[in-house]
């Protein structure tokens, strides 16, 4: 005799009313005949925990079957009704399919299969009543929006739901305003979304943006409306499934941290990406003063620059790739600048940027190589117009690092076309820095364009051999690519009275780049 004291479901498959405690009595007598009889089919069982009540559509089953003359070797499972599949498991959670409305019944079909490959043919059976559960949505872990951005916002969010992905019919988003009109509707395959404002009227403070998905910035062709520039901003999302069911809205950032949106200064010509630490002297106010100070070919100075801080307000690398993207993507130009820059970064957003069309200038250092421990060839370089860095110098039997660690006053960055009539200028050092970087091998179509000066002698910082490339163009002459700090470069020129650093800016923005 065996005693079953829980719910259980026999092969009738049909709904308990009330809590039963049935028992099954087996004989233990043989049958006389048995030995004589063809092979019977198995029998089949199941047991769940919960019985006559209301299921979400995850039900979790355990089966068995009994094999009166031989052994089970696996089980027919079907949840349709239409397609089996086998397995030798005696349990499993299954993910019903629910309908469009409120409830739902499903039939779970299962029938033994003995050794013999004899099926049973009365499968045992249960149906259950599925209560549709309402679905979820959440912001990814690491998305937070920086607190400052230009007119650029990207955001990555999860909708979920137990019914099954397939449930969720649409995605809600607004920006700042909930009521009815202020809501906008996406796919419910998208969950990285870039909001990129519309400023074709720049009398405007709160515009329309519009909506792209993906990192490879897909157009929904669909605009949302309330972005205000200058100001704090909001964006809620929420999700529906195709029952109606609606999740809670969630918002970015939450009601702890602000968000704040900078509208552009003008022209946008330029944009300057600040990659760079606190440093002394402070290359955030050079590089500002010098573009203030260098005029376009309009005679008109460069002094509506926007300047986005990607060092100190860091954006969450599963939302940089589109949002910096797109923000370089208002600008004619950039000039990124930083003292060991975000390589990674550069590798994936550069190009694409330069493929819409953008030029951009790139100043940065290295840390040491050598003792941070890190292989050269590891490092994000093939957005840029060089072969390599030079981490060693051989000279007869001496070997020294390629590692830059000081220059000296006066030291000087010379260009290699001296015959030109717009000629970049010389760059001379205006003080004793200590910097850190490596020259270059240049990429084979590529333009050297500056090359450090000889070695000063007995200097033991200044190891190098004869001339290395520091400064290099593009065969399309869309990036300009430098391994030194340019904002060290501060001597001023006798005959124009204004900085080196000043003339370079000149030289790149006005006849390089066209602005």
């Amino acid at each position: 005799m065996i005693l079953f004291l829980k719910n259980i479901f026999t092969k009738t498959g049909e709904f308990a009313k009330t809590l039963l405690v049935i028992f099954f009595i087996f004989s233990c007598k043989e049958n006389p005949t048995s030995s004589i009889q063809n092979n019977l089919p198995p029998e089949t069982y199941i047991w769940v925990d919960t019985i006559a009540q209301t299921l979400s559509s995850q039900i979790k089953l355990h089966w068995w079957g009994d094999d009166p003359d031989g052994f089970v070797k696996g089980f027919n499972v079907s949840i349709d009704g239409t397609n089996w599949n086998f397995t030798t498991q005696k349990e499993s959670t299954f993910t019903l399919t629910l309908g469009s409305q409120v409830f739902d019944t499903s039939l779970i079909q299962i029938s033994a299969i003995d050794n013999q490959n004899k099926i049973d043919p009365t499968p045992a059976k249960i149906k259950s009543i599925i209560k549709n559960t309402p679905p979820k949505i959440s912001f990814d872990s690491f998305s937070e929006i920086p607190t400052q951005t230009l007119p650029v916002a990207t955001f990555s969010f999860h909708a979920s739901d137990i019914d099954g992905k397939n449930t969720i019919k649409n995605i809600f988003i607004a920006l700042n305003d909930t009521s009815q009109n202020s809501w906008r509707v996406i796919p419910n395959n998208i969950s990285l979304l870039t909001l990129v404002a519309d400023l074709s009227d720049t009398s405007k403070n709160i515009v329309d943006a519009n909506v792209k998905s993906g990192n490879n910035l897909l157009s929904l062709n669909l605009s949302i409306p309330n972005l205000k520039l200058n100001s704090l901003n909001v964006f809620y999302v929420y999700c529906e499934d195709i029952s109606g069911a609606k999740s809670s809205i969630i918002r970015m950032p939450d009601s702890s941290k602000n968000w704040f949106v900078k509208k552009p200064k003008g022209r946008r010509k330029i944009l300057l990406i600040d990659d760079y630490q606190s440093s002394t002297p402070n290359p955030d106010d050079i590089y500002k003063n010098s573009f203030s100070n260098s005029k376009g070919i309009d005679g008109n100075n460069f002094s509506d620059i926007d300047i986005f801080d990607i060092n100190t307000s860091q954006i969450p690398t599963a939302i940089s790739q589109p949002m910096l993207i797109e923000t370089m993507k208002l600008y004619k130009s950039i000039f990124w600048y930083g003292k060991v820059a975000n390589l990674d970064l550069a590798q994936k957003t550069i190009p694409h940027y330069l493929e819409a069309n953008g030029k951009a200038c790139f100043t940065t250092g290295f840390s040491n190589l050598s003792l941070s421990g890190i292989e050269p060839s590891s490092l994000s370089l093939d957005f840029t117009p060089i072969d390599s860095l030079i981490t060693s110098y051989k000279k007869d039997s001496t070997v020294n690092s390629g590692f830059i660690s000081r220059v000296y006053l006066n030291s000087k960055i010379l260009p290699t076309d001296n015959l030109s009539q717009n000629k970049f200028p010389i760059l001379i050092f205006d003080r004793t820095a200590i910097f850190g970087s490596y020259a270059f091998e240049p990429g084979p179509t590529d333009y050297v364009i500056y090359r450090l000066d000889l070695p000063k002698q007995n200097n033991s910082e200044e190891k190098w051999i004869g001339n290395p490339a520091v400064g290099v163009k593009s065969n399309n002459g869309k990036l300009i690519f430098f391994t030194i700090p340019l904002h060290l470069l501060q001597s001023v020129d006798a005959q124009s009275g204004k900085t080196n650093l000043v003339l370079l800016i000149e030289r790149i923005f006005n006849r390089e780049f066209g602005l």
